[in-house]
């Protein structure tokens, strides 16, 4: 049989632990009286499914006693220290007392109260006899038991066992709390490795971690995980949420704008159009300058009329601030006005074209990415991922195309690969690792500026977790003192230093940035060499 109460509203809501006073709320519903009048039946009916009423009900937070009424007491110290452990391992239940009544005589008692600690290390204490006098200083509930788990192994999966780079991103914060947890639960750690045949399907958090979860062959998952629905009410969340983590995606950079477009950019049609005329005015002027004073001209060519090609060359020499020797010998005022300000324009201009053209060169120029969903709706690219918990990501109306879209894959290194290389596809991921990945190939990839999806996130524990409350109140008097961020800012420091010793900012040039320097060169030999050949023929033909 089995009955349940209510808890009994004016019990207090603190604990008296170790001498001290604490503040809990008590998180028991119910109370369970199970009463059998064999150990077989008790056993047959603790062999029932979970699912199976009463024990679907049964939490680890409640309060149990068990009545067994026996005709003997044969091998009686075996059978319920089978039955505690039964009722621990399979419902986690802590706060249990048994009661045995014998219909026959006993020469030593009628009745046996019988308590059981499984956070005791002796196998052979962890089931006692108590006496009735004894009995105000049990335990009233399950949290005066967690309080000190006494040694007990917690069996942890944790990013300080896994072998993914990026799990080491978080291994020092991980690792402070695990360990403070662990001191002041007094527990021993039991870290599930990720590389042993077990630890080996833990690779990815929405199967196999999970699986083992709900299996209670796992007591903890100390790595983010996010706070969704994960298709099971088995399993719950650490409260509260260190903060929330960002789902972003990753295309191939935009092509490359050639250097000649660049250059075009970088001044305007009326620029070009405006120092065109300025060209025109100045070598007119000058022109008509050297025509009206021709007799106080100095040059070797001062008895020729001077012509108007040879005029536009002196000109543009000037503009592009070249060094003509014989300027220093004109002595009238109004050409030296006039070429004083041509060659403050000049230098002005050639500063402003050189900038650019260093910008060009040291700079490299990409035509627009893409920044939104909807452009990534346009375009042919494919979305791949690699944590099936993303399935869902683009499950509202408005990214319903998207989802179309997505194709899972195994190895996201191997994706991210595709993403850089055959530039077809895209990455769905976690924001932490798109940073990481873009410090690794940062001319090769874009981050998109919209997110699709933002989710908190926290530990995983299994629901009704004896353990729930305790993991609560530690982890929120560390996010309440800033240790969870400062741990997280001390391993981001280590990170960005060990990045800045790696990369020391200079970027070295390669030959093929210096493609136009020398296409110029050619230009300007081939020009030259032609006009060469000119020159002499006509001084042959002469």
């Amino acid at each position: 049989m089995n009955t349940d109460h209510e808890q009994s509203p004016d019990v207090p809501n603190y604990l008296v632990i170790e001498g001290k006073v604490h503040e809990y709320p008590f998180e028991s519903e119910h109370s369970y009286l199970i009463v059998s009048f064999d150990e077989s039946s008790l056993f047959d009916f603790l062999d029932f499914g979970d699912d199976e009423y009463p024990m679907n009900e049964w939490k680890p937070q409640d309060n149990y006693l068990i009545l067994s009424v026996l005709q003997h007491t044969d091998n009686l110290s075996n059978n319920y220290k089978k039955l505690f452990a039964k009722l621990w391992k399979k419902y986690g239940i802590l706060n249990v007392i048994t009661i045995i009544k014998f219909l026959k005589h006993s020469e030593k008692q009628d009745e046996i109260i019988l308590a059981h600690n499984p956070f005791i290390t002796s196998e052979e204490n962890k089931m006692w006899l108590v006496d009735p006098e004894e009995l105000p200083t049990l335990p009233i509930t399950y949290l005066q038991r967690t309080w000190n788990l006494k040694g007990y192994e917690l069996r942890v999966v944790s990013s300080t066992t896994s072998t993914d780079d990026f799990d080491d991103y978080y291994l020092g914060r991980d690792e402070h709390v695990l360990h403070n947890l662990a001191k002041y639960m007094n527990f021993t750690i039991n870290l599930i490795n990720q590389t042993n045949e077990i630890g080996s399907i833990f690779g990815n958090i929405s199967n196999g971690a999970m699986e083992y979860l709900l299996e209670r062959q796992v007591d903890i998952i100390i790595k983010d995980v996010y706070i969704k629905y994960y298709g099971t009410n088995r399993i719950q969340f650490t409260m509260p949420a260190f903060y929330t983590r960002k789902l972003v995606i990753l295309v191939p950079k935009a092509e490359k704008v050639h250097v000649w477009k660049v250059i075009s950019k970088c001044f305007s049609t009326y620029f070009w159009i405006s120092l065109l005329a300025v060209f025109i005015t100045c070598a007119a002027l000058w022109y008509v300058l050297r025509k009206l004073h021709m007799k106080f001209y100095f040059s070797q060519s001062n008895h020729r009329p001077i012509s108007c090609f040879i005029n536009a060359v002196d000109t543009w020499t000037v503009l592009i601030t070249m060094v003509l020797p014989w300027l220093t010998r004109i002595t009238l005022t109004s050409q030296r006005i006039f070429l004083s300000t041509c060659i403050v324009f000049s230098v002005v201009l050639m500063t402003a074209f050189q900038s650019s053209l260093l910008d060009v060169i040291t700079h490299p120029h990409f035509h627009k990415d893409i920044d939104t969903l909807k452009q990534l709706d346009m375009s042919s690219l494919q979305i791949l991922f690699s944590d099936l918990n993303l399935f869902d990501t683009f499950e509202s109306s408005d990214l319903k195309n998207l989802a179309f879209k997505l194709n899972y894959v195994q190895d996201e290194w191997a994706a991210l690969t595709q993403v850089a290389t055959d530039k077809n596809v895209c990455l769905l991921t976690s924001d932490l690792k798109a940073q990481v990945y873009k410090r690794r190939l940062d001319q090769k990839l874009h981050l998109v500026a919209e997110t699709p999806k933002e989710y908190f996130v926290s530990y995983m524990i299994p629901t009704g977790s004896p353990y729930a409350s305790r993991l609560h109140n530690l982890l929120g008097r560390m996010v309440e003192a800033g240790l969870v961020r400062k741990w997280d800012q001390q391993i981001k420091r280590e990170k960005q230093s060990t990045a800045a010793s790696e990369d020391n900012g200079i970027s070295m040039l390669r030959l093929g940035d210096l493609n136009l320097v020398f296409f110029l060169l050619g230009v300007g030999l081939t020009l030259s060499f032609v006009t060469f050949l000119i020159e002499n023929i006509f001084i042959l033909k002469q």
